[in-house]
């Protein structure tokens, strides 16, 4: 069974749903992804444009 991912955006007008293994982990320190995500490090990955909607 494949896991399912779900997000949005902060205010929730934007939802999305990604299903299967993410790909291309990130992680950057920057001064502006510090200020976006209130944090010293942000982490993220990419899903194939097939398995998100």
């Amino acid at each position: 069974m494949a896991t399912i991912y779900q997000g949005g955006c902060l205010c929730g007008s934007i939802r999305f749903t990604a299903v299967g293994t993410p790909q291309k982990p990130h992680s950057c320190s920057c001064k502006m992804c510090q200020r976006h995500s209130g944090s010293v490090r942000q982490f993220w990955v990419e899903f194939a444009k097939e398995q998100v909607t």
